[in-house]
């Protein structure tokens, strides 16, 4: 078990803004991915796959991506109704760094019409 002082450095790749995760959350976040044994495939195929069949996308969607994301970059989606956002000041886990900005963006995207 972590210390609760070392679990903000634990947090740092997935996080922008560590001290904003409760504490119990960041305990449960960082022994996940300690006991994940498919955490080191599953981000070498995340890195070098590529999504395919956007072009038949027929409805409205919002990619978002943190701006201080450490696993994954950002990328465009070759379809029309598609749109990539990149959330200023945030990690791969946006919901801790800026709860209100992405409620925003949910609330913004899911009201976008065909």
């Amino acid at each position: 078990m972590l210390r609760s002082s070392s679990l903000p450095s634990a947090l740092m790749n997935f996080v922008a803004h560590p001290e904003l995760v409760p504490p119990a959350a960041a305990q449960r976040m960082v022994s996940s991915y300690g006991r994940a044994t498919a955490y080191e495939a599953t981000s070498l195929a995340m890195r070098s796959s590529r999504l395919t069949g956007a072009e038949a996308i027929t409805v409205p969607v919002t990619v978002a991506w943190g701006e201080r994301d450490r696993l994954v970059r950002p990328a465009l989606l070759p379809a029309p109704l598609a749109r990539s956002l990149v959330l200023t000041d945030c990690g791969h886990v946006p919901m801790w760094d800026a709860p209100d900005l992405v409620a925003d963006v949910l609330l913004e995207g899911s009201s976008r019409s065909v």
